[in-house]
């Protein structure tokens, strides 16, 4: 693990880690396989993109900023770093690769979301020392420097 400044704001901490992500997998398998104790009903709504290719290994950086921001900064903000908001399969393979991770503070995939009622969340997956979860969080107009953001290298 190493930690390293992605952007130019103050305090924020990023760490990479390497997975790999079977393109060829359903949703319903990587889930499983993420052995998750409990999976909240709108997970299942999410747009999935299943693509052809098999295996395929990705760099993802979890960013933890230090104050709040909008979900349309922290994507500029780590575009210009030659980054893009994680995927549900990738942020799946972070779950099933590294399941403590999200023991420790909930990590958000921006790429990936599904609209109710005119508001827009994101997949999540996030926890306890009891228990693993994913499901959705709600993007408000600003998230809380609690949470870690998957991002992917492009």
């Amino acid at each position: 693990m190493q930690i390293v400044p992605l952007t130019s704001c103050d305090g924020q901490s990023v760490e990479f880690f390497r997975v790999v992500v079977d393109r060829r997998a359903s949703l319903k398998r990587m889930i499983e396989d993420g052995r998750y104790d409990k999976v909240y009903p709108l997970v299942w709504t999410i747009r999935y993109r299943r693509l052809m290719g098999g295996r395929k290994e990705a760099e993802i950086a979890l960013v933890q900023f230090q104050h709040d921001f909008a979900p349309s900064e922290i994507k500029r903000m780590t575009k210009s770093h030659g980054h893009r908001p994680a995927y549900i399969e990738e942020l799946l393979a972070l779950g099933r690769e590294h399941p403590d991770l999200q023991r420790k503070n909930p990590i958000a995939a921006i790429g990936s979301g599904v609209i109710v009622k005119g508001r827009r969340h994101a997949v999540c997956i996030y926890g306890s020392e009891a228990k693993r979860e994913l499901g959705t969080q709600v993007i408000y107009r600003r998230w809380s420097p609690y949470y870690r953001f998957a991002f992917v290298r492009k």
